[in-house]
């Protein structure tokens, strides 16, 4: 039997699998790209350091291996490359380079579908020197985006015309292609979806809620959560499939896999955002928790096995009977002091699968190598589950910056799946269940009241003094009321979320005593516990610092508001050290736990004295 001799681009992390796939069946794979040292190079047959840009290169080492056949998996430029690496070495492959630029050129792209017949966002190709008359009917805000671009890089809100010539120079950039392409935001929620595609025939694979949070007038929103499979997918799985059918006939592709982007709102066909030739990036390992069938396996069979492949696709069902989600952080570009909490995330109950990519003394970029500081995978029995495990990491996840802040940037759930805090209900449903005899909301939860009472009277110092401040005292005014409005909301869902770090504790109290397991379960169920009240620490330090600003630039009105809030803070402070202690003393680790009480003490020293001394600087203007 003739040996299968395989080229894959690309050997990061999300290929290893793929690789390590191809080897096992016993196929002699050659692994190329120019990163020295990416990990699937050490399970490959042979590797070779060279830039899948350099075309000639890439397919002069294919006929000297003897390559059979070339494969990519998870990114777009590697897509690109891949099929022009593929006509220069003379190999087969699932797109041809004349139909590359219904994939690559979002403009063609759009051309395409608009002929198809697929809803999208109503778009125009702008050059540096347009004419408003070109906008036509567009109506603002508007996205715009490079024509080869990928991901969000390059991709800005403008809200008017002035706003689209300051930014048209930023999206172009590092673009290899003249001109912007412009199209209407669409404020609907996104799905991401994966499908593959044999003889013609297309069968969807997957459909997940992509769900993100908003960020700053001229950003898109970050992407936070991908959770499989949606909780929409009856409603528009019909709808999803004929766009598919309806692109890959109109782009002429018979074979290979085939993504899609859409918005979609109840009572409205689906808006298209772009398709791609490939399949998703950093979402292989979650689709392999819900799927009956494995990416790597397709994207081989789909070369050497074509009738497996059939098989698979035809007892493939996108309705999973599981639920999981992806998690994927993002951060401020800040050297990292500590990831522990993240790490104590990862032991919880319904954590799958747990990347943490940088290490202490580690600085974050957003260029870097690691897209993400941290991901986790995580499932749950049902999707109310899956959003309350979710609501509590959020709550719950840091990684700590130079001066001790969360440099996560703060996710939270879409309005539609958001689980309520009760305390949001009523102040009087939240003290009656403190007052009752229920050993939940505690102390914990009172504190985190304080704590949001405390935020409350920063921001409210900042929106009252910024009304006659000028310059830079009043921008200095709308950074304080806009940071103390965030941490408000954190404090708020830390009052519901110290009585959701209880329920484990309660729970392994009522194993029995002589349950094998029940001495770990407890043991992790006090780490929980002791999560919620000391990942409050560092908020309250910032409250602090805050309060200091207010003390300095505050109107003379409202310093009474400032001396409150400071004692709010201190008093908030030594309650969340009690609730840090309380677990620890019951911890059989005692060298975590030591440690951990030896940070809150260091945390109190570092944080009391800011807030004192606003209460002070204040008292001495009041």
């Amino acid at each position: 039997m003739k040996e299968k001799r395989l080229l894959i681009l690309g050997s990061s992390e999300e290929f290893t699998d793929l690789i390590r796939e191809a080897v096992s069946r016993g196929i002699y794979t050659v692994v190329l790209d120019g990163y020295t040292g990416n990990p699937g190079k050490q399970f490959a047959s042979a590797s070779y350091d060279v830039s899948v840009f350099d075309t000639e290169a890439a397919a002069e080492i294919a006929r000297r291996e003897r390559a059979d056949a070339i494969l990519t998996a998870y990114s777009d430029v590697l897509f690109e490359q891949s099929v022009k690496i593929a006509a220069a070495a003379g190999l087969p492959y699932y797109i041809r380079p004349e139909q590359l630029p219904f994939y690559r050129d979002k403009n063609e792209q759009k051309k395409l579908m608009k002929q198809a017949g697929i809803g999208a966002p109503a778009s125009v190709l702008l050059m540096p020197d347009f004419d408003e008359a070109a906008l036509g009917d567009l109506s603002f805000p508007l996205v715009i985006k490079p024509l080869d671009g990928y991901g969000t890089k390059g991709v800005y809100v403008v809200h008017s015309p002035a706003e689209l010539r300051e930014y048209f120079p930023l999206a172009q950039a590092g673009s290899a292609r003249p001109g912007v392409l412009a199209e209407e935001y669409v404020p609907w929620p996104e799905y991401n979806s994966m499908a593959w595609v044999h003889e013609g025939e297309v069968t969807v694979l997957s459909i997940n809620d992509r769900e993100r949070t908003p960020r700053g007038p001229h950003q898109v929103p970050v992407l936070s959560r991908i959770v499989y499979p949606s909780r929409h997918l009856p409603e528009f799985y019909d709808e999803v499939k004929a766009a598919y059918t309806a692109f890959v006939r109109a782009a002429g592709q018979t074979e290979g896999p085939v993504s899609l982007q859409f918005f979609w709102k109840k009572g409205h066909p689906l808006k298209v955002c772009e398709f791609a030739g490939r399949c998703l990036a950093y979402e292989h390992e979650l689709f392999d928790y819900v799927a009956h069938l494995s990416l790597p396996g397709l994207f081989l069979d789909s070369v050497y096995d074509p009738e497996r492949l059939g098989r698979t696709l035809r007892a493939h069902d996108c309705f999973f009977p599981k639920t999981v989600a992806g998690i994927y952080y993002v951060a401020e570009e800040k050297k990292i002091t500590d990831c522990s909490a993240c790490r104590r995330i990862a032991a919880w109950p319904g954590v799958l699968s747990t990347a943490i990519y940088y290490r202490e003394g580690e600085t974050y970029r957003t260029d870097g190598y690691y897209a993400y500081p941290v991901r986790y995978f995580i499932g749950a029995d049902t999707r109310a589950g899956l959003d309350a495990l979710t609501e509590r990491i959020y709550r719950t996840a840091q990684i700590l910056g130079p001066e001790g802040e969360n440099i996560l940037f703060p996710f939270r759930l879409p309005e539609e799946t958001a689980v309520k805090p009760r305390a949001l209900h009523t102040l009087e449903e939240f003290t009656g269940a403190l007052a009752s005899d229920a050993p939940a909301p505690g102390g914990g939860g009172a504190g985190a009241l304080t704590a949001a009472l405390a935020a409350s009277l920063a921001s409210m110092v900042g929106a009252i003094s910024r009304t006659k401040a000028k310059d830079e005292r009043r921008e200095r005014l709308d950074k304080l009321a806009g940071r103390a409005e965030e941490l408000r909301q954190k404090f708020i869902a830390a009052v519901d979320g110290d009585e959701t770090a209880f329920i484990p504790l309660s729970a392994a109290y009522r194993l029995p005593k002589d349950a094998p397991d029940r001495a770990a379960v407890l043991e992790s169920a006090l780490n929980v516990a002791a999560d919620a009240p000391f990942s409050l620490i560092p908020l309250l330090g910032e409250t602090a610092q805050l309060l200091q600003s207010a003390a300095e630039d505050g109107s003379r009105l409202v310093l009474s508001d400032v001396i409150c809030g400071s004692h709010l803070t201190e008093a908030a402070l030594k309650i969340a050290a009690v609730n840090v202690r309380v677990n620890t003393a019951l911890m059989k680790d005692r060298e975590r736990a030591q440690a951990l009480e030896q940070k809150t003490e260091a945390l109190l020293a570092a944080y009391i004295p800011p807030a004192r001394e606003a209460a002070r600087r204040a008292q001495e203007r009041f």
